[in-house]
């Protein structure tokens, strides 16, 4: 292979092989099209996503291949906002199902999914189950980049900086100042505005002592389409949180990497093929 290349697009198919035999684990970057607020891009999911996946392959680059991101994602509670784009919860399950799957026939037996817009985890969630039923012996894990530990607790004190609960941003200080850092031009500082709305939960809406899983249309929570206060923010921050998850995220790579899973125990007479074989569709 010509360099240690880390872009998954720009193999050819014998590098490919090569980094197959190598058992690098796949990483794919999942984000959204969707409104956040007057002064981010409607790509700042995918971005930081992306971003984030591709300084985790600096990082270790023997052991992970960073394939393109797959920026449409679950946005349909975005759509009062205009430029948002979104796939129906089926569609996004099967695409995300038949990328991994075509992973998988190729030879990748290590897939991790690095989310960065909380839409997309419950079907990331499914699609990820779905890949490992049908494609025996293959582990495709999902991890959304702002839930990492570390990285978790920075966003919290600086929510509670903020004077908010919980960890609060949709186009807020945090995502705006990690844009900043991977890419400032597209950013308009000058429209950035605090959201002025009663927190209460991580969305802005619950009950008391008792968190509800909903999602109302964005626009019903957020007016702007903004949560928390992006006016401050700034590239230093944005690249001291994206070096606190990049890190974790590459600890976590190495585990996933060496990770191995018992063979089944299937208890049932052997009549009908197994079920989960490989689907080649």
């Amino acid at each position: 292979m010509k360099g240690n290349k880390i872009a998954y697009e720009k193999l050819n198919w014998t590098e490919v092989n090569e980094v197959i035999a190598q058992g690098r684990v796949a990483l794919l970057p999942t984000g959204s099209i969707e409104g956040h607020g007057p002064h981010c891009p409607i790509d700042t999911d995918s971005v930081i996503a992306d971003g984030i996946c591709h300084r985790v392959a600096e990082k270790i680059p023997e052991k992970v291949i960073v394939l393109p991101p797959l920026m449409l994602g679950l946005s349909g509670y975005h759509m009062d906002f205009p430029g948002t784009l979104t796939l129906s919860e089926g569609t996004y399950i099967q695409v995300v199902y038949e990328v991994c799957s075509a992973l998988a026939y190729h030879g990748f037996k290590r897939i991790l999914i690095i989310n960065g817009h909380g839409g997309n985890q419950p079907a990331l969630d499914l699609a990820s189950r779905k890949v490992m039923n049908q494609n025996p012996g293959i582990l495709c894990g999902v991890l959304a980049y702002y839930m990492t530990p570390r990285a978790a607790q920075i966003d919290q004190k600086s929510a509670q900086a903020q004077g908010l609960s919980g960890s609060q941003d949709h186009g807020g200080f945090g995502e705006t100042s990690c844009y900043l850092a991977f890419d400032p031009e597209p950013v308009d500082m000058s429209k950035a505005i605090k959201a002025e709305i009663p927190y209460k939960s991580s969305f802005g809406f619950a009950a008391e002592d008792a968190p509800v899983l909903l999602m109302p249309y964005w626009s019903s929570v957020t007016p702007m389409g903004v949560m928390g206060d992006p006016r401050t923010a700034n590239s230093k921050y944005g690249n001291e949180y994206i070096d606190v998850a990049v890190d974790e995220i590459a600890e976590i790579v190495v585990q996933f990497q060496e990770m191995q899973v018992n063979e089944r125990n299937d208890h049932h007479i052997p009549i009908a093929p197994a079920w989960g074989t490989l689907h080649r569709e």
